[in-house]
């Protein structure tokens, strides 16, 4: 029996689209994230320049933003978290698992479903984070502005970030790899697109 090669890939191609909305899902979800801290944030940044500053204080915010923009949101968000989280988004278009799927925004912040290095990194990351906000919390105005509004444009840059390289996912440019558990242990770390596998095609006379 002849095997029809395009209906075979016509097959494949449709799964793969079917799968598609955990993709958008994750990014979505992070994207919400983020989005809810920039809004939570904003108002309290701004509140100290609603009056008049001194020059010291001005020089601080500028600062701040400096800081905040090159350190996390350029080298954090832009070279390393968002790249990933977009590797780990389109992986989702090829997997078969209901639950990385439905759970795709903690997939791609890699909560779970990810190598043992990057599970430590990604929990130790959140836990400091939820420390530094009880942290910044106490301090008073304008202190607190100061690093609220620093990385609220870090917040943002991110969300831009994340959209960028979620698009040029679509175009085979992702930055990263999915980092995921099943290729540390088969020892050959791949990105999301080199994983699709193909139905074996025979094309001989059964």
């Amino acid at each position: 029996m002849l095997v029809d090669r395009n209906r075979v890939h016509t097959g494949f191609s449709q799964r793969m689209a079917g799968r598609s909305w955990a993709a958008f899902w994750g990014v979505f979800g992070v994207l919400a994230v983020l989005g809810a801290a920039v809004v939570r944030l904003l108002p309290i940044g701004l509140e100290p320049l609603q009056e008049s500053q001194p020059l010291h204080v001005l020089a601080a915010y500028g600062l701040s933003l400096a800081f905040f923009g090159y350190t996390e949101g350029f080298k954090a968000f832009h070279r390393g978290f968002c790249p990933r989280v977009a590797a780990r988004a389109h992986h989702l278009r090829f997997e078969r698992s209901w639950t990385r799927r439905v759970l795709a925004p903690l997939f791609c912040m890699g909560f779970f479903g990810a190598r043992r290095r990057r599970l430590v990194v990604s929990w130790g990351l959140a836990l400091g984070l939820v420390g530094l906000i009880a942290l910044v919390k106490v301090l008073p105005q304008p202190t607190r502005g100061v690093i609220d509004l620093g990385v609220v444009v870090a917040l943002a840059a991110g969300m831009l970030s994340l959209v960028f390289h979620f698009v040029r996912g679509f175009q085979g440019q992702l930055l990263a790899k999915p980092e995921l558990p099943e290729d540390e242990s088969s020892g050959n770390p791949t990105d999301a697109p080199s994983q699709i596998a193909l139905p074996a095609r025979d094309e001989t006379a059964a």
